[in-house]
């Protein structure tokens, strides 16, 4: 299921996963059944936790266009937001700044609020009094009771959670790479902080398993995805950096003509066990794939040709890093991409021949 769409932000798309509408739509019917006096507060704790989290992940990416980098998009989910970036920042300084500009925002929002219940207009009783404040047992009534003040707790929490918590892909565990990269390689640094916080991800789990808080085991799973992910993009990054890529350049590759049509190419796709193909078009190449093959309805399969719904594949200079290529295909989702050299064609770089070199030369490079 897709992400919706909310809008745009200095070109920033802000997306909502489809499992953040789901649990606003299955707590409200839970607690209409079953809790209705709490249904009031906590949609507005919900509302409060969902602008939250998309300023704080708004900071992150303003910082991060500030120092150069592109950011395509901002998902919203109900563990947090994650910003989708064209590559991560190597420089230790740029991380440092990013990763603490989500929680400067927490903060900063909860000293404004403090400022403005206590300092400005303490007469409008907008926060609990401090004598309320010291009994813990408070909190739940105080929450609902006091909505600025319940904007203050979530960002409080938001904040806290991200900063001091020192795992990937979390922003405390940008803090901590990005410290350690100020003494070591950026790679060496990403490994210590992906052990670091898989350490962390198993003690949460566990604590999770034991207290049956299925949140926690959740958010666990997600530090322990993340950690690794990150682990694994820098390692391919750093591997196929200094790599000379020119051997698996094809510079006749296997391709269909554009002029075929769907039916056909269907049948040749069955008999080599293929789901996707690039296409030979009038200038280039393009991309199809059996998905968008099943776009088309199949009665038009024998009038629609390839290069009707054929994908250009992107085209980028002999001279580009393989770590480069490999970003540019998956941020366009091609596994091809045409290399240019005088301004002609060079040859076709495909994903499986890059992660072939980048096994190859891992292995190579291993201790």
């Amino acid at each position: 299921m897709a992400n919706f769409v909310l809008g745009k932000v200095k070109g920033i798309s802000i997306e909502l996963h489809p499992t953040f509408l789901l649990l606003i739509i299955a707590i409200f019917g839970f607690l209409l059944v079953f809790d209705a006096k709490s249904l009031a507060s906590t949609m507005l704790l919900l509302a409060f936790l969902f602008i939250s989290v998309l300023l704080h992940e708004l900071s992150h990416s303003l910082v991060a266009l500030s120092k150069g980098f592109k950011i395509k998009s901002i998902t919203l989910l109900p563990i947090g937001g994650v910003a989708q970036a064209e590559e991560l920042p190597e420089k230790p300084k740029d991380e440092l700044l990013i990763a603490i500009a989500g929680p400067f925002f927490n903060f900063a929002m909860v000293f404004g609020i403090l400022a403005i219940g206590y300092a400005l207009i303490p007469q409008a009783k907008l926060l609990p009094s401090l004598e309320l404040l010291q009994n813990p047992d408070n909190l739940g009534l105080l929450i609902e009771k006091f909505p600025l003040f319940a904007l203050l707790w979530v960002n409080l929490l938001l904040g806290s959670f991200n900063l001091f918590v020192p795992a990937l892909p979390m922003d405390g565990g940008r803090v901590l790479r990005s410290l350690l990269a100020f003494r070591m390689p950026f790679e060496k640094a990403t490994g210590i902080a992906t052990k670091i916080s898989s350490f962390i991800a198993l003690i949460m789990a566990i604590f999770g398993i034991l207290s049956g808080d299925f949140w926690l085991i959740l958010i666990a799973a997600f530090v322990w995805i993340g950690a690794m992910s990150e682990m694994q993009s820098v390692s391919i990054k750093q591997t196929l950096r200094p790599v000379h890529f020119e051997k698996i350049i094809s510079q006749k590759p296997k391709a269909f003509s554009g002029l075929l049509n769907l039916e056909d190419a269907f049948e040749k796709m069955q008999e080599k066990n293929q789901v996707e193909s690039l296409v030979e078009l009038e200038k280039g190449f393009g991309f199809v794939s059996i998905e968008l093959m099943s776009s088309v309805k199949r009665a038009s399969w024998f009038e629609t040709r390839l290069s009707d719904i054929a994908v250009k594949i992107p085209a980028v200079l002999a001279s580009t890093p393989a770590d480069k290529i490999l970003q540019t295909m998956n941020q366009s989702g091609i596994p091809f991409i045409e290399l240019v050299k005088n301004h002609e064609f060079a040859g076709i770089v495909s994903e499986k021949d890059l992660t072939k070199l980048y096994r190859l030369q891992k292995a190579e490079n291993a201790p």
